[in-house]
């Protein structure tokens, strides 16, 4: 029986997932408490799929916060950006600003959000644009090998295809026109 007090970060963990939502995995590690483990954290890569109620996994305690317990199943550093996109959708001010931008022009990314089995949220750079915008590229819009190295915090490069009005995000590619 583990405490949330003695858990550390990067501290291996193993533990039974107990339910699966839109934002990742819950797995019961024996500590009073649930960890949750991201979409972006169930793997290396665009996770393609949902890990199954009742499944044991292995794993790194990525962060312990206010009672709260967050881990990850991918390798490497712990290190991560905040997420300050989460969230967050494009005010009518920024749709405006990255109207005027060619499909064919190529604009510096960031990956800041992994959506399972469909694609990746990026946070689009535009010279002259103030704030930034958020953008969504579908898996079919991705280069040879990208979802299987994709990482929250890659850096990208994207095209606008268009402003997705009612989604409040621009629809973006990584392929060339």
């Amino acid at each position: 029986e583990l405490s949330i007090a003695e858990l550390q970060v990067g501290q291996e963990v193993e533990g039974r997932v107990v339910d699966h939502q839109l934002t990742g995995a819950f797995v019961d590690i024996g500590a009073g408490k649930d960890a949750l483990v991201e979409t972006e954290e169930l793997g290396e890569g665009l996770p393609m799929a949902k890990l199954k109620r009742g499944e044991i996994v292995r794993g790194r305690v990525l962060r312990v916060e206010d009672g709260k317990i967050w881990m990850t199943l991918r390798s490497g550093s712990l290190e991560r950006q905040p997420n300050a996109f989460r969230g967050k959708v494009n005010d009518d001010q920024t749709v405006a600003a990255f109207e005027g931008i060619p499909s064919d022009r190529w604009l510096e990314a960031e990956v800041c959000g992994l959506v399972l089995k469909t694609g990746v949220k990026v946070r689009i750079t535009a010279p002259g644009v103030d704030k930034p915008g958020l953008g969504f590229v579908p898996v079919g819009a991705f280069p040879e090998g990208f979802a299987s190295t994709v990482a929250y915090g890659t850096k990208v490069k994207v095209r606008v295809l268009s402003p997705a009005k009612g989604f409040k995000r621009f629809d973006c590619s990584m392929k060339d026109p």
